[in-house]
């Protein structure tokens, strides 16, 4: 399924959710949310994009760059590196920290020394993670046709999903992106 574009629309209409995401939220993020924004960055030193880099518009906070990786790719860590290090160069009085998020653990190619410098996710982990902190967050219904492996499941379950979306609080405007992703990721699974 198509994932990279639409996990970069949701983030960047709500970059917040990242933050809950990686189990990184606590009260002072959520009083700066105002002050966090989500940005693909072209690192023009190596021609390369970044899936997305979320800022804090603060002096001295972390830069985190997130990549999203959905098929196997044995170069992933370091690109992420590379690419760290370049942000470092460009962005000095801030602290980078690379993220990759693994579709599934099989996706992970668990590079050394990298793995170490870099930090990596699987997916359905971090939403289980965040099922436990809070569940009825709306990544949790948000992602479900992307994690869920029961077909059946996902056709019964749907319009649940769809209605705490649409029922939980937050800006018309992440509400709608996140509307329109879970559609289209329910229409590319139930062809």
């Amino acid at each position: 399924m198509r994932s990279d574009k639409h996990l970069y629309q949701i983030f960047q209409a709500a970059p917040q959710l990242l933050l809950d995401l990686l189990g990184r939220s606590d009260s002072s993020s959520s009083t700066n949310a105002q002050s966090l924004r989500l940005e693909s960055v072209n690192i023009k030193a190596i021609e390369r994009e970044s899936d997305a880099v979320l800022f804090f518009d603060l002096p001295n906070k972390t830069l985190l760059i997130v990549e999203w990786q959905f098929y196997t790719d044995p170069w992933i860590y370091n690109r992420t590196v590379v690419s760290m290090a370049i942000l470092q160069e460009q962005y000095q009085d801030h602290q980078i920290e690379g993220v990759i998020v693994f579709e599934s653990a099989a996706k992970d190619p668990q590079t050394e020394p990298w793995r170490k410098v870099v930090s990596s996710f699987v997916l359905d982990e971090l939403l289980a993670q965040l099922a436990g902190r809070d569940p009825d967050h709306p990544l949790i219904a948000l992602f479900q046709p992307l994690i869920e492996s029961n077909e059946q499941k996902v056709q019964s379950q749907a319009a649940r999903w769809y209605n705490q979306l649409v029922s939980f609080p937050i800006d018309d405007r992440a509400k709608s992106v996140m509307l329109s992703v879970f559609i289209d990721w329910i229409m590319q699974r139930l062809q």
